[in-house]
């Protein structure tokens, strides 16, 4: 507990106090970048608070899916429907075409996506569609999400349009309800799971990304440093300054707290401009240089 408090009182120090830098010269590259990855832990952490409040909310809205989901995937297959597989071609026992409705949550997901200018989406009416006799060309014409034929079943693909899977030789099968029926039980145990799921995988999630995340963000504030701390070295030589280029990206390594600071705050309320964080970087590490190179000796 006392060196989380530590490490709290040295963030402030770096984010507020010129003299602070001073003491910070004489700490290596390592201990700068080992300071800068446990900063973007607890900043990923708080940036994440939002997402876990919602979690008690998102976990009620699973509960009322998940009973809703159970109910339509029970009633979901047809009692009067067969579908047998042979040698690679489909039959079935009913009229052709058939079709089979779109359930109310495939519904509602569709409903709430923004208008497209695909007009066959637009007019899907069917999840599925059995008809033995069509051809794959007619899959555009059909208000099927899926079309079924005696040797293909066709479905939507964002680059394509559509793809087909054709039936090999070797593929036998024989479906009907009470075979759908057999395998309802596994399908409920991961159903029953999402609201399990929601509210410990969410949390799980973002205590992994918390320390993941900033493992790759590391080489970006890294690569952004090289390029600031040689601006900054200008102003340094302009300044008068002593400070040598390295001795100014390890300080830079510091110097980033404000920013990172603010910029976790300012995303809590709304956003950031990247142009913003660099003013506040380059602003604060400008004083920096100037104060305290003249202070330190050169170091490399």
């Amino acid at each position: 507990m006392q060196s989380i408090k530590k490490f709290f009182v040295f963030v402030w120090r770096c984010s507020t106090s010129l003299g602070v830098y001073k003491e910070l010269a004489t700490r290596s590259f390592g201990q700068g970048v080992a300071y800068l990855y446990f900063l973007l832990v607890v900043s990923t952490f708080v940036a994440s608070v939002p997402l876990l409040g919602s979690v008690y909310g998102l976990r009620e809205q699973a509960a009322n899916m998940t009973a809703s989901l159970q109910q339509e995937l029970a009633d979901f297959y047809p009692p009067e429907l067969e579908v047998v597989l042979e040698a690679g071609e489909l039959r079935a026992n009913v009229a052709q075409p058939y079709d089979i409705p779109m359930p109310k949550k495939i519904q509602e997901i569709i409903d709430a996506e923004p208008p497209t200018d695909d007009a066959r989406f637009r007019s899907i009416k069917h999840l599925i569609e059995i008809d033995t006799n069509a051809q794959v060309d007619d899959y555009q014409e059909r208000g099927a999400l899926v079309l079924i034929t005696k040797h293909s079943v066709i479905f939507p693909d964002k680059k394509e349009g559509f793809r087909v899977r054709s039936f090999s030789a070797s593929d036998n099968f024989t479906l009907n309800k009470s075979v759908y029926d057999s395998f309802l039980p596994g399908a409920m145990k991961w159903v029953d799971r999402i609201p399990w799921l929601v509210s410990v995988g969410i949390p799980l999630l973002v205590l992994c990304w918390a320390f993941v995340g900033p493992c790759f963000s590391i080489f970006v504030y890294l690569g952004y440093l090289l390029i600031t701390s040689v601006f900054l070295l200008i102003v340094a030589a302009v300044m008068g300054s002593k400070l040598s280029y390295g001795r100014i990206f390890s300080l830079s390594l510091y110097g980033l707290t404000l920013p990172i600071v603010m910029s976790t705050i300012l995303g809590l309320l709304g956003t950031m401009p990247m142009f913003l964080f660099s003013i506040i970087f380059l602003g604060f590490m400008v004083i920096v240089v100037v104060s305290k190179g003249r202070e330190t000796p050169s170091k490399t």
